[in-house]
């Protein structure tokens, strides 16, 4: 299955549940950039989700709540980005303080970053439960960034082919 198309079915579960303010303990990982596609399938216990000869996703956890998580490879077949992303619904309010509190989390390990917003409508008569619709339009979109010793990371609110997702992500300090 391609990415971002369980997004509907997956994320049901995550506002259900409203986990995402559980405080927590969850390291997030240094990446070994050097890892081959083989490499990342002999490393994971379970079953790819998806797989084509340049990406292969599986499921995952980050903060206590279900991701997908992405390795991303070249054309030779380098590992460029790992990327751990969760969509949400059509209907969804609560995408904006997913991220605050994601953020939060990741913040707690790679210390504060300023959120970059990028809104192209006036948002002075816009309820926060509105967001995430213009954030699936494209409307709307949060961003912070961080460096660590071997990577960019990024965390986003955006959205992908008409859905909203928050996604983290890492990409080879040589990579722009």
């Amino acid at each position: 299955m391609k990415p971002f198309k369980k997004f509907p079915f997956v994320l049901l579960s995550f506002l259900c549940v409203g986990n995402v303010g559980a405080t927590n303990n969850t390291a997030l990982e240094k990446i070994d950039w050097s890892q081959s596609f083989s490499d990342v399938k002999k490393n994971h216990k379970t079953a790819p989700d998806d797989e084509i000869p340049t990406r292969i996703t599986y499921e995952s956890h980050l903060f206590n709540i279900e991701f997908h998580k992405e390795y991303l490879f070249n054309d030779a077949g380098n590992l460029v980005n790992v990327l751990y992303y969760k969509g949400f619904s059509e209907t969804a309010v609560n995408c904006v303080s997913a991220y605050n509190e994601v953020k939060a989390e990741v913040e707690k390990q790679y210390g504060k970053a300023k959120v970059v917003t990028d809104n192209k409508v006036d948002l002075s008569t816009v309820n926060v439960e509105q967001l995430c619709q213009l954030t699936s339009k494209g409307d709307y979109k949060l961003n912070s960034e961080w460096k660590n010793d071997n990577a960019n990371i990024s965390f986003v609110l955006d959205s992908w082919k008409g859905q909203a997702y928050m996604g983290l992500s890492y990409k080879p300090i040589t990579i722009k």
